[in-house]
């Protein structure tokens, strides 16, 4: 086993130190102004809950602290929380926690759940999306099959954006500029029409040249544009009832995941042409690419007082359009290339009671509907020399019905039973059509009861113990090659121990648990007919264990730190023909066809043995250290400094092949920490704040994306240093 000894050490060392600090800052005299009744209140079990009472890994940051952290996008927030991992299969966003992730790509769902304000996000391109105007972020770690259904095998994300308030106005406006041409623009305003009625209306832009250029085009490869604008209004019609009724337009234009550049073995160099750009952040495209996407959502959630309990509706409708083209050969010479286009319609309906935190049996009994329809692409069109070709178009309808129970009994005065399941029916429907001819094969139907099972002590009133049994699985799928056959869902068993305790103004949470993971859903290619396909087949499982730990403090009003670290030992244990991409020496090329021993035919897809082998997007070690620190002026102004640095251990960005030698992995990526600050000056009675920031500011080089095909070497780097300014102002 390769751990990074060093980086480890450092950051072992670290959590030691906060923790340290804490102890004796507890021995102190408070009068400075530490807190010691600040709760952080998390609803990861679908109620809101003070967090060292939830028997769930959870790690929690309010907006505010994701922005003193340098957390800008959901792809960030693997900076904040340690064993998570937010990387890419092309265009598509693919969370990963605690080993659990997906490769899929096209037709697929992610098996880390996302929630936005309690809906679920399926779309694997809308995910790209920034972090503005947030109330809170909850990173859930292990399978949550149980109370968020589907599709959360790994864990899920729910990110909770600003509600309107009825007791006070309040707003803020902020613009930032930074390098690559980077130009930020954000505004908040919460107004109360009447202690009734109350409306908020929250607006974000950024745009970018981004920090990848084209020596070919001469022009930045892939300029950035997003905008999001979202409007709530709040109702009280009856006294008991609540009604928040949402909309929500998006557009992200971000073609970065298919901005790679090819390091070795390029297909355009073999073709004789000499401008294939190789350096780092550097792209040689016949044409700068495009992936936009497009999202409106309207959403009505309803919450009804019952007296003990509250009756809660949640009613969520999106419509999502997408257009991709690209560079495929990623290089000057036309050789191929790529333009679809997408759309997805979802629609929720979700009905549950939950009890309030009262009572000595407390409880979340619910029913779930999900309807999404993938028309993906409508059109596609792939270019070898000027011949087109017209691609197949993919239609798939998929009905879900959940129904759950979730249920914790007090027994005594410490011992608390929670009891809980969820059984759901799904439907898929497909119909791929090709040359005029549509084929609709045999509907994918499954069912799975998920169960979960907690015992949890209190030690005291703030110090809890716990033992889980929890299942998760992954939706199953269609392969989108003929003959379209079915993948069955993948399938989690977890089993976790964990220890939560709040002294004060410390919190502390650590956890181990160990995965037996099941029927992975892997790419493969074959021969069929002597015509080779690729395909999508249940060929893997895996083992996955591990331990972490997390401690936020606020030492007083002025200093806040925060720590965290996670150990995962993810492992497949059955992977025996992963088909893969060799190189031919001869050729300086890679290839995905090896000879046949047993012809015909001639060649076969090229295989390895991946069991026992590291999976993908896994750290062996993961972690961060954050503070923030304000600093009164004599004038009555304050200036704040704020930091927070990352790391990772080495891992397999992509694949898990074996190396050139036989030995070893081939695409790697060397052990990593980023370093994010940022420093904010509010003048003395002013409603201003200016703030200096950087990002990743001792410039490191780490890949997103590394790995092999038939055209080359790529990789995908994530950004280096970028650093600005903005200005802030509260009203």
């Amino acid at each position: 086993m390769r751990v990074n000894f060093k980086v480890s050490c450092r950051i072992g060392i670290s959590i030691a130190s906060v923790m340290a600090m804490t102890n004796n800052a507890r021995a102190q005299d408070t009068s400075d102004g530490a807190n010691d009744s600040s709760e952080i209140i998390v609803t990861a079990q679908r109620r809101a809950e003070a967090l060292e009472d939830v028997p769930v890994s959870v790690t929690a940051l309010s907006g505010e602290e994701l922005g003193k952290s340098g957390v800008l996008r959901l792809e960030d927030i693997s900076q904040i929380s340690a064993g998570t991992v937010i990387s890419r299969t092309g265009i598509f966003l693919q969370p990963s926690i605690r080993g659990v992730s997906t490769a899929q790509a096209a037709f697929a769902e992610n098996n880390v759940a996302v929630y936005v304000d309690g809906f679920y996000r399926p779309s694997t391109r809308g995910l790209n999306t920034e972090l503005a105007n947030i109330s809170q972020v909850q990173v859930l770690k292990g399978p949550q099959g149980t109370l968020f259904g589907r599709n959360a095998t790994g864990g899920a994300i729910l990110i909770q954006t600003l509600d309107p308030s009825f007791t006070e106005a309040s707003g803020r406006v902020s613009a930032g500029y930074g390098n690559f041409d980077d130009r930020q623009l954000q505004a908040y305003i919460s107004v109360p029409l009447s202690d009734k009625v109350a409306f908020n209306v929250a607006g974000s832009y950024h745009s970018t040249d981004g920090y990848m250029f084209d020596t070919f085009l001469n022009t930045p490869s892939t300029p950035q544009e997003l905008y999001t604008i979202r409007a709530k209004l709040r109702l009280q019609p009856a006294e008991r009832l609540d009604l928040i009724l949402a909309y929500e337009r998006s557009r992200i234009s971000d073609a970065r995941g298919v901005a790679i550049t090819c390091i070795a073995y390029c297909l355009g160099t073999f073709n004789g042409d000499t401008r294939v750009e190789r350096r780092d952040y550097k792209t040689s495209f016949t044409f700068v690419p495009t992936n936009m996407t497009t999202d409106d959502s309207v959403s009505l959630t309803a919450r009804y007082d019952l007296g003990g309990a509250n009756l809660n509706s949640y009613t969520f409708y999106q419509n999502e359009d997408s257009l991709l083209n690209f560079d495929i050969d990623v290089s000057p010479s036309a050789i191929l290339s790529n333009r679809g286009l997408e759309n997805w319609k979802t629609f929720t309906q979700e009905v549950n009671i939950t009890s309030d935190n009262d009572s000595k049996f407390q409880y979340t009994v619910g029913a779930y509907y999900f309807n999404t329809r993938q028309k993906s692409p409508k059109e596609s069109i792939t270019l070898s020399g000027t011949f087109p070709i017209v691609g197949a178009t993919g239609l798939i309808d998929t009905d879900s019905f959940a129904f759950y129970a979730d249920g914790t009994l007090q027994l005594g005065n410490n011992f608390y039973l929670t009891l809980g399941g969820r059984y759901v029916e799904e439907t898929k429907k497909v119909a791929y059509t090709a040359g005029g001819v549509t084929t609709r094969p045999p509907e994918l139907k499954a069912s799975r009861f998920t169960p979960r099972i907690v015992a949890r002590y209190a030690i005291d009133e703030d110090t809890n113990i716990y033992a889980s049994f929890a299942q998760g699985f992954k939706t199953g799928l269609f392969n989108a090659s003929a003959p379209y056959d079915p993948v069955a869902p993948e399938k989690l068993d977890a089993y976790e121990v964990g220890f939560k305790t709040r002294q004060g103004p410390i919190q502390f949470d650590a956890a181990a648990y160990y995965y037996n993971y099941r029927d992975l859903q892997v790419s493969a290619v074959i021969i069929r007919d002597n015509v080779q396909a690729s395909i999508t087949t249940n060929a893997a499982s895996s083992e996955i264990y591990g331990a972490e730990a997390q401690v936020s403090a606020r030492l007083s009003s002025r200093l806040n730190l925060r720590a965290n670290l996670a150990y995962t030992h993810a492992r497949y244990k059955e992977y025996k023909a992963a088909t893969v991409n060799v190189l031919i020496p001869a050729f300086q090329l890679n290839t995905g066809n090896c000879p046949n021993p047993n012809a015909p035919p001639a060649t076969v897809p090229c295989t390895q043995d991946w069991s026992g082998l590291r999976m993908v997007r896994a750290p062996d070690w993961s972690g961060n250290v954050s503070a923030d620190y304000t600093i009164p002026l004599a004038n009555g102004g304050e200036i704040g400094l704020a930091g927070n640095v990352s790391f990772e251990s080495y891992r397999l960005p992509t694949v898990s092949t074996i190396g050139l030698n036989g030995t070893g992995y081939r695409y790697e990526q060397p052990a990593t920490a980023l370093l994010n600050l940022q420093a904010s000056w509010k003048p003395a009675g002013s409603r201003f704040r200016f703030i200096a920031y950087g990002n990743n500011v001792t410039n490191v080089k780490w890949r997103i994306t590394y790995a092999g095909t038939g055209i080359g070497d790529t990789q995908l780097l994530a950004p280096p240093a970028t650093y600005g300014g903005r200005v802030e102002i509260d009203f």
